[in-house]
């Protein structure tokens, strides 16, 4: 998040290493683990919106569905 912050790095970049990230098992149990504390984000923030597509990604790869190439936008 903090190279999108810079502009280092395009959303869909973002999107592409989080979704990297969703493929780690650990990563997987972290996400799980902290759902409760992704609720008291600011709807509009930044953080909440990463939180939403990553919360997408994790259902995408639960379900079985190709998430490589369907995910979510800006």
């Amino acid at each position: 998040m903090l190279h999108y912050r810079l502009d280092a790095i395009d959303w869909e970049e973002l999107i592409g290493y989080l979704r990297w990230w969703c493929s780690n098992a650990v990563f997987q149990e972290y996400w799980d683990m902290t759902s409760d504390a992704r609720q008291s984000l600011a709807h509009g923030s930044l953080e909440a919106r990463v939180g939403r597509a990553v919360d997408e990604m994790m259902e995408e790869l639960a379900d079985g569905r190709d998430w490589w190439v369907v995910g979510p936008s800006e």
